[in-house]
């Protein structure tokens, strides 16, 4: 049993890149295909420390270490965003739904998410990509309450001209793009009369 222990950590433990030089001399194919099923599984956590801010009627949605990088401005009633979302290019549109009590409906890109009053606070439901969305969003005090989805755990904190995004997110349940769209929708909400 310890043997195969010691053989399960050091396939965690050793880059995928290398795994495979790493593992031939020490297991066979049928114990190298299990070990990278296992590997897999385990979920891949990335840090997120995201800054959403406001300057007049310009918005700013910025993640460097996942490169998340949206400029937004708001027009009308509306708010429209460009930018980089990981890899991927992002550019999305936000009307509200009659007037801002009643709701929003953000789309583009690959992304339809539905903003709509839910008790105290918002609830966040759509897609982005492959990213099912489902969050409640409450503000508290000096920040947001965000919950509901399974891959996604952030603070909120501040409000008025800046929000700090931090926490952490499964990047095979909560993907880079969905965050950038709870960015946007973060900042659509925090910039509506309190």
């Amino acid at each position: 049993m310890r043997p195969l222990l010691a053989l399960f950590l050091l396939a965690l433990a050793v880059p995928s890149s290398s795994a495979e030089r790493a593992l031939p001399p020490l297991v066979g194919p049928a114990a190298r295909e299990s070990l990278q099923k296992i590997r897999d599984a385990v979920p891949k956590r990335a840090s997120v420390h995201m800054r959403v801010d406001r300057f007049g009627s310009s918005l700013d949605v910025r993640e460097n270490f996942l490169r998340i990088s949206l400029s937004g401005h708001k027009s009308g009633s509306g708010y429209s965003f460009s930018g980089s979302a990981g890899p991927q290019y992002l550019h999305a549109r936000v009307n509200p739904r009659g007037e801002p009590k009643r709701g929003f409906d953000l789309w583009g890109s690959g992304a339809d998410l539905s903003i709509t009053p839910a008790g105290s606070g918002w609830r966040l439901w759509g897609r982005a990509d492959s990213t099912n969305i489902s969050l409640h969003v409450d503000r508290f005090g000096s920040g947001w309450s965000v919950w509901g989805q399974s891959g996604l755990q952030v603070n909120v904190h501040g409000g008025g001209s800046g929000l700090t995004v931090m926490g952490s997110f499964d990047e095979q349940r909560f993907g880079v793009k969905a965050l950038a769209v709870l960015g946007a929708a973060l900042a659509v909400l925090d910039d509506q009369p309190k």
